[in-house]
């Protein structure tokens, strides 16, 4: 789902491959990469294989917050292995 943040993040593949939106246009990515983020862009990312994707997410925040293009909260899921 499309989303943005206020604040800058930094996302790091560690396994896998996904394509990632940022604005309008759209990249694919394998890792190991990492990819800035500035505060305000709309991204989103897929993963479009079978095969698992890992990925780290840095915020630079303290309070991770996503909102909808149109400025709805977005639901802030965190995973545990």
């Amino acid at each position: 789902m499309p989303h943005w943040h206020a604040y800058e993040e930094v996302l790091t593949l560690i396994e896998g491959r996904v394509s990632i939106k940022l604005d309008e246009m759209t990249y694919e990515l394998c890792a190991p990469t990492s990819i800035r983020i500035a505060p305000g862009m709309l991204h989103s990312l897929t993963n479009h294989v079978t095969q698992p994707a890992r990925l780290l997410a840095y915020h630079a925040t303290t309070a991770p917050k996503n909102e909808y293009p149109d400025g709805r909260p977005a639901p802030v899921q965190w995973e545990a292995d």
